[in-house]
């Protein structure tokens, strides 16, 4: 079940949000990070000027599908434990 339809945000992790500009769904993935940061959570959110729903799975080598990437792996670096040496 998603936690987006939830009363209570409070208590869940801290959330990578990245969305786009025309995208359908970019309205409640932004009241979503919101909702989690009023609740006292960390949320953060990108919207992807320009971009539309599956850009970046539609464009890969788009310039804007780049720097979403690079932004969720950047992120995902500064969360995830390190990989260790086999």
């Amino acid at each position: 079940m998603s936690p987006a339809p939830a009363d209570d945000l409070s208590g869940l992790p801290a959330t990578y949000v990245d969305t786009a500009s025309a995208e359908v769904l970019r309205d409640e993935d932004a009241d979503h990070a919101i909702r989690i940061r009023a609740a006292g959570g960390q949320a953060e959110l990108h919207v992807r000027a320009g971009g539309f729903h599956g850009f970046d799975a539609l464009y890969p080598q788009a310039h804007i599908s780049a720097t979403a990437r690079r932004a969720r792996t950047v992120r995902l670096a500064r969360v995830l434990p390190p990989k260790s040496a086999a």
